[in-house]
């Protein structure tokens, strides 16, 4: 008899109207780790077909949507709920026109429309709890067709304990999840990718993250996120040395197709 998937338990709940605040600071910076996000970015643009119309789900200040719109012949939606984000995306986008702008809460339903891809790079995290993903994970099924394709890059459960299994060994403290974040746990994400298709990949950063948070910290106690150490980490070339895929990685990245 097979033996239950592990379930990991998410940090509370927090308030998401603190949430919508935070985001809506204009110091409030996405990510810090520009080496990494340029990594996520780069992972995720390899998987989105020419041509595609896009919805992105919490675009933010429009970093990943600028790289996103240079794909040929794409077309794209990128949402958010805060003002304020959507203002820095808005002046760095403002003469690009495949792309256009639009203020929801994702959680009352997205555009009206077909969407061949949606993205979510690390919004779902930032909802209240599974109950809140599930549900908007379902509703971006709900607009992308047969064959259409969703891409997550969230924060994983199961990847963050592998990588503080390895920092407990080194003798460093563990990463937690920031306190707006609800991480993913993997098995609940997988049963409802699995029920209404298939997962094309499943992938992650475990060269990166075992690196420059698993083994560097040990050496360099307050490491800077530029140093040409991460860059190495972040190669594609260490990624076909290592090729650690998902293991140890923090945030996964999952390719669904509808069935």
């Amino acid at each position: 008899m097979q033996n239950e998937p592990q379930r990991f338990d998410a940090a509370p709940d927090v308030p998401r109207d603190l949430v919508h605040e935070h985001w809506d600071k204009p110091e409030t910076e996405s990510m810090d780790d520009k080496i990494w996000l340029a990594a996520e970015t780069n992972l995720v643009r390899s998987f989105i077909p020419d041509r595609s119309r896009i919805l992105e789900c919490g675009c933010g200040e429009g970093e990943t949507t600028a790289i996103y719109a240079d794909i040929p012949g794409v077309s794209i939606v990128a949402c958010d709920y805060s003002a304020t984000r959507l203002q820095m995306a808005l002046d760095r986008l403002h003469d690009v026109e495949n792309v256009t702008l639009t203020r929801r809460d994702l959680r009352m339903g997205l555009p009206i429309g077909e969407f061949d891809v949606v993205l979510s790079q690390r919004f779902l995290i930032n909802l209240a709890g599974w109950t809140e993903q599930k549900n908007v994970l379902l509703n971006m099924m709900d607009v992308v067709p047969p064959g259409g394709r969703i891409i997550l890059a969230e924060g994983s459960l199961q990847g963050q304990a592998e990588l503080n299994r390895v920092r407990k060994l080194m003798d460093l403290y563990p990463i937690t999840q920031k306190w707006h974040n609800q991480f993913l746990d993997d098995n609940l994400l997988e049963e409802v990718l699995i029920e209404r298709g298939k997962i094309l990949v499943k992938t992650g950063f475990g060269n990166f993250f075992l690196l420059t948070r698993g083994f560097r910290q040990v050496f360099d106690p307050v490491p800077h996120w530029d140093h040409r150490f991460n860059a190495v980490a972040a190669s594609s070339e260490m990624r076909e040395i290592l090729n650690l895929g998902d293991r140890f990685s923090r945030i996964r990245v999952w390719v669904w197709e509808k069935a």
